[in-house]
Parts: structure tokens; C-alpha cells; sequence
């Protein structure tokens, strides 16, 4: 049985869950307590088995009974303690991810969707499969993420995915049926989960307040700001690529998605004359200097700069982080694009720092998980007594997290 009792044992977890193992005289200096403090806990969480005692050199793991006198000996997470699953629903495809409690994905599916068969049902159905294959067999998951290119609501409602072509999906409602002995859930939506997911892993590259947005066929966002990702009055702050600009004509209103998404971009190219089926060949064709290249990618630079100093405005944020599948595109414009942005900034206003981050094809999925990590290893009072993986109570394993965008 695993019940965290206090904000000790959360703490002595949260620091070692970023792989170095430390000892009981290293945990104590980094967490700003005496040895003793963390003397009980640790050998507390040791006896439950989600701490083990390190490898030697020679790689074997010391038994992980618990033993005083000896601050020497360095802890660390027991990797097979618990499983995370993480799901990203995207166009066109389905992929499912399991993490172990130290971080190392060891099981990876994606699935193939055809674009006619993007139905709400279909979608579920094909990741409700592939998630039963991933965890057929265990007893020690505790826990799944779910992201989606769109809106959800903090009950996990999938309020609207435009490129999946969804409204109103209660897709949290769906999943706690499918699989109720995961008592840890959360739906998501993209850019929020992977906000949510990098503050959580590198808090110090993100700073205090920022803007995160997710680049792909739509364009997500997320708001940081004072550390802690702002979800808003519904769960619905952030959503960057359905902020809307004027078209051609008065009454012609396009989203930012519409005209800078993945799909967008390469139509407006194709209209222009150019060959592009891809995001890469689109590239390489301005690095050619072909002309509807130049011109589609030119006014891509324009409208997302313009977008982030109408952000700048209204957040102020120190940074400015892009990922997804088109921050490739942003870091081959990176310099226009930011002189762009620099250059139509009101006076007085400092630029924030920009980081390109390019993504994988798992990406989202260990951001889901990392989430559900982090929400795992966190104490929560409130949410004492909640039944877990492994049929065990556990005082805080339920953090936050983040159900909207």
C-alpha cells in the first residue's frame, strides 16, 4: 500500500524523478531540510518499493530493504513501480506510448486513420484498441493522457477539433467506461499537455510567464504565467489558432489555423504555383529560391509575427516556445520572422526570448505521460484515500494536471 503523508515524501520523489540518483545527505541539502527530515520518509518509500537503492558498478541494484547508517547510498525510482500511457490524436493518425516511472518508453504503436474515416467513433475505437493491446496483460498502470487538436473543456469534453472535423466528444466520459481501473485520466488539448509537460521537466527554460505554442495542421497555445498554466474561466485559454483576422472581404473572417496551419501553407504554395507536397520539400524548395516557396513563406513569417506581438501585448511573456511539426518551418524563418515580430513591438516592450523545440513522433506522447508522472508523484491531501494502480490508496497521486487549452 502507497500513501504519501506528506509533502516530504512528494518532494524526495519529485527530486528524483529526474533520473540522478542522490543520497539521503544530497536529498536533504537540495530540499533544504536536515538529514533526519528525510531519514523516515525515504525509508518509508524504499519498504513500498517505489524508491530502490541504486546500481553499483558493476550494474547490480543493492537490495532494497530498508537500512540506517549508511547516508552514503544513493536512491532512485523504481522504474517498474507504475506505467503512464500516453495517446495523441491527431489527423490522419492515432499513436499510443507506455512510460515506465523513470521516464524510458518501452512500448510504442501508431496508427494509420484514413481522412474519410475521422469520425469521433472511429478515431476512439482505433485508440480504445491500440491502448488495450499496449497494456494487455499489466497490473501496474496508473495512469493515461489523451491530447487532441482542439478544445477541451475541464471535464474533458472535446468542445470542438476543427481538422478532426468533432464537436462536443466526451471523450473523458468514454474512456473512464473503457478503462475504469485507471483511476488517473486526463484529455487534453495539444499545446496545453505539452506546456503543461515542459514546465513540469525543464521549469527553468520556461521561466515564470510564457506563451507555448503547438505548430501542426491547426496551431495550438498554451499560457504560463506565474508558473502555472492558465486554463482560463471555462478551461479554454490559450486556443492562438482560432483567433480570428479579416479575409479578402469585409464579411470574409478566417482562424489563424486557417491560413497558417501546415495545410494551409502548403495550399497557398500549391496556389502559387509551387510543388510541395511535404513540409520538408517546401523547404527545400526556398532553399532553392523557387519563387512560390519565397512568397508562401514570406507570408507565413508575416502573419505569425504579427499574431505573436498581438500576444506580446496582451501577455508579456519572457518566453516564447514553439514546438509541433512546423517549428522546423519557424527555425528556418527564425531570423525574419523574429525581426518582424521585434521590429512592430510597442515601444518599451521587451521581446521575449524564443526556443524552437522540434518535435518527434513521440513527443506528445511522453508529454502526456511526463504529465501524468508528475500528477503521480505529487501530494494532494484532498485526494486522500483515492484507490490507484495496483489496487493501492494513495493520499496524492491525483495532482491538477490540465484539461483545457
Amino acid at each position: 500500500m502507497l500513501t504519501l503523508r506528506n509533502e516530504t515524501e512528494a518532494t524526495v520523489l519529485q527530486v528524483l524523478s529526474d533520473g540522478v540518483p542522490r543520497s539521503r545527505a544530497e536529498l536533504s541539502r537540495e530540499m533544504g531540510v536536515t538529514r533526519s527530515t528525510v531519514g523516515a520518509p525515504t525509508a518509508r518509500l524504499l519498504e513500498v518499493g517505489v524508491l530502490r537503492f541504486a546500481s553499483n558498478a558493476d550494474g547490480a541494484h543493492e537490495a532494497s530493504t530498508p537500512r540506517f547508517g549508511r547516508p552514503g547510498e544513493r536512491l532512485e525510482l523504481t522504474p517498474g513501480f507504475c506505467t503512464f500511457v500516453g495517446v495523441e490524436i491527431s489527423f490522419g493518425f492515432v499513436r499510443v506510448g507506455l512510460m515506465d516511472l523513470c521516464g524510458a518508453l518501452i512500448a510504442f504503436r501508431e496508427v494509420a486513420i484514413s481522412p474519410s474515416d475521422q469520425t469521433p467513433e472511429a478515431v476512439i475505437s482505433v485508440m480504445e484498441n491500440q491502448v488495450t493491446e499496449v497494456i494487455h496483460g499489466r497490473g501496474d498502470v496508473a495512469g493515461l493522457a489523451v491530447s487532441v487538436p482542439g478544445v477541451v473543456t475541464d471535464t474533458g469534453v472535446v468542445l470542438r477539433a476543427p481538422t478532426l472535423e468533432w464537436r462536443d466528444v466526451p471523450l473523458t466520459a468514454r474512456l473512464q467506461v473503457r478503462f475504469p481501473d485507471i483511476t488517473l485520466q486526463h484529455v487534453s488539448n495539444d499545446a496545453s499537455l505539452y506546456a503543461a509537460a515542459f514546465s513540469f521537466r525543464f521549469p527553468d527554460r520556461l521561466g515564470r510567464n510564457a506563451i507555448v505554442a503547438w505548430l501542426d495542421t491547426g496551431i495550438g497555445g498554451g499560457l504560463v504565467a506565474n508558473g502555472s498554466v492558465i486554463a482560463g474561466n471555462s478551461g479554454l485559454a490559450g486556443e492562438i489558432g482560432h483567433m480570428v483576422r479579416p479575409g479578402n472581404r469585409a464579411d470574409d473572417i478566417q482562424r489563424l489555423e486557417d491560413i497558417a496551419g501546415s495545410w494551409a501553407l502548403l495550399s497557398r504554395n500549391a496556389e502559387l504555383g509551387g510543388n510541395a507536397r511535404t513540409l520538408k520539400e517546401l523547404l527545400d524548395e526556398h532553399r532553392a529560391g523557387l519563387p512560390p516557396a519565397r512568397r508562401s513563406l514570406r507570408e507565413w513569417s508575416d502573419v505569425i509575427a504579427e499574431t505573436l506581438t498581438n500576444m506580446a501585448s496582451l501577455v508579456d511573456p519572457g518566453v516564447m516556445l514553439f514546438s509541433g511539426p512546423m517549428a522546423s518551418v519557424l527555425q528556418h524563418l527564425e531570423a525574419d520572422t523574429f525581426a518582424s515580430y521585434k521590429a512592430m513591438l510597442q515601444y518599451g516592450t521587451p521581446p521575449a526570448q524564443w526556443r524552437i523545440e522540434i518535435s518527434n513522433e513521440h513527443t506528445l506522447v511522453r508529454a502526456g505521460a511526463v504529465l501524468l508522472r508528475h500528477d503521480f508523484l505529487s501530494y494532494n491531501e484532498a485526494q486522500s484515500g483515492r484507490t490507484g494502480a495496483r489496487g493501492q490508496t494513495e493520499a496524492s497521486v491525483l495532482g491538477g494536471g490540465v484539461s483545457g487549452n
